[in-house]
């Protein structure tokens, strides 16, 4: 099976500040683009009032610690082309870790690896 998307890591940034002792290692993270503007329109209504209140300073306990790039990966399943039929194929466990091409019933493994149809799997 040839592999047509992998899985992928995501960067995302944030703009963070963190409250002073006691409560270190509390405080708020917004989403920004990498120079630390903050689409406000995006926040939902609580998110918008304490970052407004943060940029206004009238939360004069925090400290600010700037733009925070923050990187992990998202596992979505890869998607490989069918060897049999050429359809795509999600590769995502459906059962027992393997799946099956919608098309022509071929399963795989989520790595892309073909297999026989559960009836002829045994237990060993």
């Amino acid at each position: 099976m040839k592999i047509i998307k992998e899985r992928s890591k995501v960067v995302e940034h944030v703009l963070r500040r963190e409250f002073i002792d006691p409560c270190k290692h509390h405080g708020f993270a917004f989403p920004c683009d990498e120079k630390g503007i903050v689409n406000e329109d995006g926040l939902n209504p609580m998110a918008k009032a304490n970052y407004l209140a943060c940029v206004s300073g009238s939360k004069s306990n925090l400290i600010d610690q700037g733009v925070v790039q923050i990187e992990y990966e998202v596992v979505e399943p890869a998607v490989g082309i069918c060897n049999k039929c050429g359809a795509e194929v999600v590769l995502e466990s459906h059962y027992c870790g393997a799946c099956k091409c919608s098309k022509c019933g071929q399963w795989y493994n989520v790595f892309g690896q073909a297999l026989s149809p559960p009836s002829e799997w045994k237990d060993y």
